[in-house]
C-alpha cells in the first residue's frame, strides 16, 4: 500500500505538530512518544565493493549476512514514516549503489518530500551512466569519501577503488 502524497499545507502542518512532539518528549525526557521520526537512516546494503581497513564491512568484521533492501520493503518503510520524516540518510556500512534499486528508492523518496543523502565510495562513477540516474533521481545531497587528496594516501584507506576514476 502506497502512501497518499499530501498537499504543501497539510504536509507542513503534520511536521510540525510531529516536530512539536518531539521537541515536548526531548524536554521531559520521555522514553516512549506518539512522535514519528523526522529523520532516518535507511541501509541499502551491507555490502561493499571496498575492502577499508577501517570499515568493519571492509576489514571482514562485521558478522552480518550480506544483503540488499529490496524495493517493496524499502517503499513499506518511507510509507510508514511519512509525512512525518523530512529527511533520510540512504548508506551504513555498505556502498549504496551496490543496490540495483538504489535511484528507485532516493525517487520514491523525493516523491515524498523527503529529501535524501547518499554516501559512496565514488565507484558509482566508474559508469557514467550513473550521473544522469542521480540527477534523474532527484537525490538531494551526495557524499563522496575521499579519504586523501593523493592517490597514495587514498588508497591506503579506500582500498579496491580507483582514486583515478
Amino acid at each position: 500500500m502506497t502512501a497518499e502524497v499530501l498537499s504543501g499545507d497539510l504536509l507542513k502542518q503534520s511536521r510540525a505538530d510531529n516536530k512539536q512532539r518531539l521537541a515536548a518528549a526531548y524536554r521531559t525526557h520521555e522514553l516512549v512518544t506518539n512522535a514519528m521520526p523526522n529523520h532516518i537512516w535507511v541501509e541499502p546494503t551491507n555490502a561493499c565493493n571496498a575492502h577499508c581497513p577501517l570499515c568493519p564491512t571492509g576489514a571482514g568484521e562485521s558478522s552480518r549476512p550480506k544483503a540488499m533492501l529490496e524495493l517493496d520493503r524499502f517503499k513499506a518503510v518511507v510509507d510508514q514514516v511519512y509525512p512525518y520524516a523530512e529527511s533520510m540518510n540512504l548508506w551504513n556500512i555498505g556502498e549504496p549503489f551496490l543496490n540495483r534499486g538504489i535511484f528507485d528508492m532516493i525517487r520514491y523518496a523525493q516523491d515524498h518530500d523527503i529529501s535524501t543523502r547518499v554516501s559512496t565510495n565514488g565507484f558509482v562513477f566508474y559508469d557514467p551512466r550513473n550521473i544522469e540516474r542521480i540527477i534523474q533521481s532527484g537525490l538531494t545531497n551526495l557524499v563522496v569519501s575521499m579519504d586523501g587528496t593523493t592517490a597514495d594516501v587514498f588508497n591506503q584507506y579506500r582500498v579496491g577503488v580507483d582514486f583515478d576514476k
